[in-house]
């Protein structure tokens, strides 16, 4: 008697790797993004997609809220190096 059943993992592996000029095998590396769950891979809402769309939305958001502070902070240190204050500044006299 045979009860059948699925041979495989159980669950859908959805996985994001770097690619680029500099990298000539992929997949060989780790991948930078990965995502595990049953049926994760399952049309017609494909849980994994989402989730990748929903963790690229999360980083570009914590990325535009960081560029405004590096952009302050870059301007902080390009005035302080300007200023006569600063230590160790030296007007050159031509």
């Amino acid at each position: 008697m045979h009860t059948g059943g699925e041979v495989g993992a159980k669950n859908d592996v959805f996985k994001v790797f770097l690619n680029g000029r500099y990298i000539a095998e992929p997949v060989d590396n780790a991948a930078v993004w990965m995502y595990i769950s049953k049926d994760g891979l399952r049309p017609p809402r494909v849980v994994a997609e989402q989730e990748f769309r929903k963790a690229v939305e999360e980083s570009e958001k914590a990325a535009a809220q960081r560029q405004p502070q590096k952009q302050q902070e870059a301007q902080k240190n390009t005035r302080k190096e300007g200023t006569d204050s600063t230590p160790g500044y030296r007007k050159s006299c031509s």
